[in-house]
């Protein structure tokens, strides 16, 4: 999922991102560095643990 996400058009801003969040905080955070509303439910989705994989 890593690979897929990093081929995607606009990569996340790794600085915005730490490697673990928790609750509301995880997804403010997302919707901040989201580039889109589809990219936000696929990264909440594919990790519902709120760890960032692509770390």
């Amino acid at each position: 999922l890593a690979d897929v996400y990093r081929g995607s058009r606009q990569p996340v801003p790794k600085p915005l991102l730490r490697p673990c969040c928790k609750g509301f905080e995880c997804i403010i955070l997302r919707l901040i560095v989201s580039s889109s509303i589809l990219s936000f439910f696929y990264l909440f989705a594919t990790n519902k643990l709120g760890c960032d994989f692509i770390f």
